[in-house]
């Protein structure tokens, strides 16, 4: 979508976005793909030309708010997706972020057992829910003292919301009600909890 929000001939638009766009003006068209890019309508309008002020204006007119609507209508989370990713909350656990690296000893060489079968050691890896394209899964990662701190999404609070979902689902008075739904999303994006590392970095590893 980002190559589609260039302003000098848009390309991979849908029929909807490119119909939109054509009905206006050229610094209407670009006041919405730059609008598109940063949803700040000051910025937008000055980047399009038009003088201090008129951001706000811009955002009212007709075509503009078609074409903009347009846009938004394939980016814009709904209902199923909205479940989808609070399941993958309610999933995630310690396994996402947990990584197995080869054990060294203190001149770097890798330690084996008894066996002769190489030794590793788990380490919290918060990259790999990043690889596996779960990134969204993850809070924040911070660098401490003590090694990486990593705050992920609450999966049992996420399963909590998800219960209750679920009865809404049930009810008429929320059956319907996507705005409802996108709340139930937005309370568990808010929860989180925590877990520190132990003092090996798994980016310090071979």
């Amino acid at each position: 979508m980002e190559d589609a929000l260039q302003t000098t001939d848009p390309q991979g638009l849908t029929p909807d976005e490119r119909e939109a766009l054509d009905h206006l003006e050229h610094r209407e068209k670009i006041f919405v793909l730059k609008y598109l890019r940063c949803y700040r309508e000051d910025d937008a309008a000055r980047e399009a030309g038009y003088k201090e002020g008129m951001g706000a204006r811009l955002l009212i007119r007709k075509g503009v708010r078609a074409a903009l609507k347009a846009f938004l209508a394939g980016r814009v989370m709904g209902v199923t997706e909205m479940l989808a990713r609070l399941s993958e909350h309610a999933r995630a656990d310690m396994t996402d972020v947990l990584t197995d690296i080869p054990l060294l000893d203190e001149e770097g060489k890798q330690v084996v057992d008894r066996d002769g079968e190489k030794v590793f050691t788990t380490v919290i890896d918060p990259m790999k829910a990043v690889r596996n394209g779960k990134g969204y899964l993850l809070k924040t990662v911070q660098q401490t003292k003590d090694g990486i701190k990593v705050q992920m999404v609450d999966s049992q609070f996420a399963l909590d919301l998800l219960m209750k979902a679920s009865g809404a689902a049930t009810g008429r008075q929320r059956a319907e009600d996507a705005a409802a739904w996108k709340n139930v999303f937005e309370e568990a994006e808010d929860a989180d909890y925590e877990i520190i590392t132990p003092e090996t970095d798994p980016a310090k590893a071979p």
